[in-house]
């Protein structure tokens, strides 16, 4: 769900810095994309591979990897080149997908299957909403303080989704924000 919050903000930034910055010239959109896509993709074949269900460490892999996302981001920000940016923009996507596929596990696994499609389809709704907003947000945010102080904003927010969205824990047979 945070994801939504700051995602969309984050696709913004992807367009504006791909279609000049860094003389990636237009096909750096493209190319960003295709390259968030394939991080995104590794990010969630590493966490169904290694880590699958087991709670205790997909709670401890999704906060690892929303501060990596953070960390890679203000990299990928202080990026002057093209080389470091495409390697810190795939290490930030690869965490992205960590961070989706666990969150989506862990729904299945803690929410009642009587509960499971409302919960999901809920998640999903305010998902999309939320990167509506977002993206909105995004052009507003590189007008207003550029594309490198807007991705420093964007990798704070990474950091604090963590403390918002904290991890789940079943306590009494209910999702709620709790601790490792």
């Amino acid at each position: 769900m945070s994801w939504g919050i700051i995602g969309g903000s984050y696709y913004v930034l992807l367009s504006y810095v791909g279609a000049g910055a860094l003389s990636a010239n237009g096909t750096g959109i493209g190319f960003f994309y295709a390259l968030d896509g394939a991080g995104y993709m590794t990010g969630g074949g590493i966490a169904g591979r290694w880590l699958g269900s087991h709670d205790k460490m997909s709670r401890i892999a999704i906060m690892g990897a929303y501060g990596r996302q953070s960390l890679f981001l203000v990299f990928f920000a202080r990026s002057t080149q093209l080389d470091p940016a495409i390697f810190w923009l795939l290490l930030m996507r690869i965490a992205s997908g960590i961070v989706v596929t666990l969150d989506q596990v862990m729904l299945q696994v803690h929410v009642p299957q009587a509960y499971q499609g409302r919960i999901i389809a809920l998640h999903g709704g305010l998902y999309g909403i939320l990167m509506q907003i977002s993206y909105l947000f995004g052009g507003w945010g590189i007008r207003t303080f550029g594309d490198a102080g807007f991705q420093h904003i964007l990798s704070g927010s990474f950091r604090n989704c963590w403390t918002l969205g904290g991890p789940y824990n079943t306590e009494n047979g209910i999702i709620a924000r709790g601790h490792l």
